[in-house]
């Protein structure tokens, strides 16, 4: 069953309203995910809680993202963290005059962010494929009196066409692939950020289309992200499973290997240590750098926390899987935890030594991701195709 709020409740003027955005700012700023002062003027002149009309004050201005809707349990919108919502604006950079295009309007709030930014010249065109979340944002959006946001509903797959062509388009729902009616919307030169999947992994992207032949390069990221992933014909495969008290986190889509993979993890388990000492943040770069090189990771998320981690990423292969685990005893961290056969192992192995070889690059802040559209040159070994595009990731030999 949906549920969503009322949109009749209006605050009346008191001190959190007046203070809550000056506290927002500082928080965002405490936490360097708030930079540009022209950011910044906009959160205080675009107060959050004009978006959340029921929502507690005590609430709104806190550093935490707000269900709006839910189905069957499920988060179905939401009024973005506004430490993700500052680190993503922070990369789009809008500027005065740019025509920009949102995919997933949730409250209206970052359209109203983003349509203060492009002021006085430029506009914000907000697209959702849920009418009451448009409608919703639609009143929202006249309660603050933003003059240069249109709120369209449909497939934000499909983009707009009527506003187009756009100097940016910036996605707050989770992308598995740049959909094409996106780049044939955008300028060159212009700008896609999104919440972007590859693998098991969910990161802030910065891409740029070069050229008319629709490539795209990474020009920056801003780290690990957890949207929900876009609806409609543009969503791309589901990749999560549950079973049980296991959540799968995987692109394998045939069934018979997402049960073999379930039957692993009922084996014996072996904890492998490493040939070299470990630390936490050499197994957080490793884990981005699997999860970006090789099409077998999987995410493996247990409620029960039966192996000592309640989420670890490695490789299923061949009958085998093994995970990287952040398990220490005796001030040694034992990163392999293998079930089944040792084909995975010995993969993750061979990787790990490849990311050794490259000189343990430091996972999203020094790949360098080249993107186009399938069908113009072959697929290789390092590159990954997808529905429209394919991604080629490479990384930066640290100094």
């Amino acid at each position: 069953m949906d549920t969503y709020h009322d949109e009749g409740h209006k605050f009346s003027p008191n001190s959190l309203t007046i203070s809550g955005p000056v506290k927002l700012v500082g928080i965002l700023k405490g936490k360097y995910a708030l930079r540009s002062p022209n950011l910044e003027e906009a959160m205080l002149q675009v107060p959050r809680h004009h978006f959340l009309p029921v929502t507690e004050i005590e609430n709104i201005y806190t550093d935490e993202p707000i269900v709006i809707r839910t189905s069957d349990g499920l988060a179905t919108s939401s009024c973005s963290q506004p430490s993700v919502v500052a680190k993503m604006l922070e990369l789009l950079n809008p500027a005065p005059g740019d025509k920009v295009l949102e995919i997933g309007c949730g409250t209206g709030w970052a359209a109203a962010l983003i349509g203060y930014l492009v002021s006085p010249s430029g506009g914000v065109t907000t697209i959702d494929i849920a009418s009451d979340v448009a409608n919703e944002a639609i009143l929202n959006l006249q309660r603050t009196g933003a003059t240069n946001v249109e709120v369209v509903i449909g497939d934000g797959g499909l983009a707009y066409a009527p506003n187009a062509p756009y100097d940016c388009i910036v996605a707050t729902v989770g992308i598995w692939d740049i959909p094409s009616p996106w780049l044939a919307q955008l300028r060159v030169g212009g700008k896609i950020v999104v919440p972007f999947w590859f693998n098991t992994l969910q990161f802030g992207a910065l891409f740029q289309k070069m050229d008319d032949a629709n490539t795209l390069i990474l020009v920056g990221q801003c780290g690990q992200l957890g949207f929900m992933r876009l609806r409609g014909e543009f969503s791309g495969p589901d990749s999560y499973h549950y079973e049980n008290d296991f959540r799968l986190d995987s692109e394998i889509s045939d069934f018979e290997s997402r049960q073999e993979l379930m039957a692993l993890l009922k084996l014996p388990m072996r904890r492998d240590p490493a040939s070299r000492l470990w630390t936490k943040e050499d197994l957080h770069f490793f884990t981005e750098f699997l999860a970006l090189t090789e099409t077998h990771t999987v995410g493996i998320m247990d409620k029960k926390n039966r192996f000592g981690f309640s989420y670890g990423n490695g490789l299923y292969k061949e009958s085998s899987l093994a995970l990287l685990s952040p398990y220490v005893n005796d001030s040694i961290l034992y990163p392999f935890i293998v079930f089944g056969g040792c084909s995975a192992m010995t993969e993750l192995l061979s990787l790990n030594q490849k990311w050794e070889d490259l000189g343990r690059p430091c996972g999203l802040a020094a790949v360098h991701i080249v993107a186009t559209p399938l069908g113009i040159k072959p697929l290789t070994r390092d590159s990954v195709g997808k529905r429209w595009m394919q991604y080629q990731a490479s990384f930066k030999t640290p100094p």
